[in-house]
């Protein structure tokens, strides 16, 4: 019998390709790459989806957290977009809460 448990790991450069197959499978949002609500919205009409999709793989090279992967049988099957308020710039509201994180995706 199969493992049933799923297995969560936060994106980092050693898991950088399971993310990039997830995002790129059928369905996934390769079109946002999760840059919506890290760009304002000035940035995120002037950019290409190769754009965003190079701007979230600098911020994991950078180990700036910006979420977790769900794992079943060591496939990466779901993504959950959760990273420090701060690093969201289009969410509004106060910038300056160091211990407040948001969830903005899940997929």
């Amino acid at each position: 019998m199969k493992n049933k448990n799923v297995i969560i790991k936060p994106v980092d450069k050693n898991n950088w390709r399971d993310f990039e197959t997830l995002f790129e499978s059928k369905g996934g949002p390769h079109y946002c790459w999760c840059m919506a609500w890290r760009m304002t919205g000035e940035e995120r009409k002037n950019n290409t989806t190769e754009n965003r999709k190079k701007f979230i793989k600098q911020r994991v090279e950078s180990k700036i957290s910006i979420g977790i992967l769900g794992y079943l049988n060591e496939e990466a099957i779901a993504w959950c977009s959760v990273a420090p308020r701060e690093t969201y710039r289009s969410l509004g509201g106060d910038e300056n809460l160091e211990s407040v994180w948001s969830i903005v995706c899940f997929s």
